[in-house]
């Protein structure tokens, strides 16, 4: 079974982002993001790296880019994706696109937070990269006979009813 798990917010039709941010401020969803990678590694792009601005705390802070001039402190700089699966660790695949892409393939746990209602504070241009005929990541993963359990949104301090966190098992 791989270590990696991906996590991601998506709207209804499969926005993840736009081209500085996401499309919504959804507080619960961050603390959700936050009690579930503390402690844990995380794997972004650069430009997903760029719109955090900083590496996140009490984490192991990875970035996967191309350019090996960029040094950033604080922060492990990867040049090659088969390096972070050999690792024999939970790893948390924060985004953005061209990551999510990346690692499917070595992917069977997926955090997904279904963003039913918004006020987008920057227009949406970023999707989430689905295969084939398949028109959004759930559907991908259901029709992949993957498991769908809702998360107990509570224990999280999920309270914002515009938010459904589910997650996906592989088998």
């Amino acid at each position: 079974m791989s270590n990696l798990v991906i996590v991601t917010a998506v709207d209804n039709h499969n926005y993840i982002g736009c081209d500085h941010g996401l499309p919504w401020h959804k507080p619960d969803d961050l603390k959700f993001f936050r009690r579930l990678t503390t402690g844990h590694t995380v794997v972004m792009g650069r430009k997903t790296f760029d719109t955090i601005g900083k590496p996140l705390p009490n984490r192991e802070n990875i970035v996967l880019t191309r350019d090996r001039n960029i040094k950033i402190p604080g922060v492990k700089m990867v040049y090659d994706y088969k390096e972070i699966l050999n690792y024999h660790r939970p790893v948390y695949i924060i985004g953005g696109r061209e990551i999510y892409k990346l690692f499917k393939p070595y992917t069977e746990i997926y955090y997904i937070t279904m963003v039913r209602r918004y006020v987008p504070v920057c227009k949406p241009t970023v999707r989430f990269p689905t295969e084939g005929r398949y028109g959004h990541i759930v559907d991908e993963l259901l029709d992949k006979g993957y498991i769908e359990t809702p998360i107990n949104r509570e224990a999280y301090g999920v309270k914002d009813d515009s938010l459904e966190i589910n997650l996906y098992t592989g088998e």
